[in-house]
Parts: structure tokens; sequence; C-alpha cells
């Protein structure tokens, strides 16, 4: 059996579209109301994005999928912070609901 392996990407907007999913697409029609809420304007689907991946070799097969869902919210805050970052610092994602961290890292050269 050869080697071989394979990668493919497709952005699903406009099949999504055409299938019938137009409102979430579009920020005046999109209703996520119920999955999150924003103080900055109404949620809508900004990407979605599937991409595949294949390898078969001598040891076996490996493949994995994954399809990414990107939100937006419909409007900007009204104000603007620039933040510099000249300097090593860590950052965090922390979950809301239970305020535990989630991911923390560090970068130490910029």
């Amino acid at each position: 059996m050869p080697k071989f392996s394979y990668e493919y990407e497709i952005q699903m907007n406009n099949a999504l579209i055409t299938l019938g999913m137009p409102d979430a697409f579009g920020c005046g029609k999109a209703d996520f109301s119920r999955m999150a809420t924003t103080n900055y304007g109404n949620l809508f689907i900004s990407e979605v994005l599937h991409k595949t991946c294949i390898t078969v070799d001598e040891l076996g097969t490996k493949a994995g999928a994954v399809t990414k869902v990107a939100m937006f919210r419909g409007a900007n805050p009204i104000y603007e912070k620039t933040v510099v970052l000249d300097r090593p610092f860590v950052y965090a994602i922390i979950d809301n609901a239970t305020s535990l961290p989630v991911f923390i890292g560090t970068v130490m050269m910029v």
C-alpha cells in the first residue's frame, strides 16, 4: 500500500447560506441570545471553517476532522484602549461561571 498524506480545508459560509441558514450570518437577523449575549451588539456567525486530514503509512492510518464556527458581535465598543506589551507577560483564560483558570501561559520574548 502506498504512503500518503492529505489535508483539505474549506470555508462553509456560502454552502450553509445556500442550504437555508442566511439569518445566522446576518448581524441584524441572527438570534443566538439563548447561547450568549453581549452589550456591544447582536451575535452572528462570521465564519465556518472545516478541515480534514489523513495520513497512511506502514504504521497505520491516522485521520482527523475539525469544524470551527467563529462568532462576532454586531457593533464595536464606543471606546478604544491601547495595550503595549513590550516586555514578558502572563496571560490566562478564565471560566466566567467558576472563576477557575482554563489555560495559563507566558510570553518570555517579545
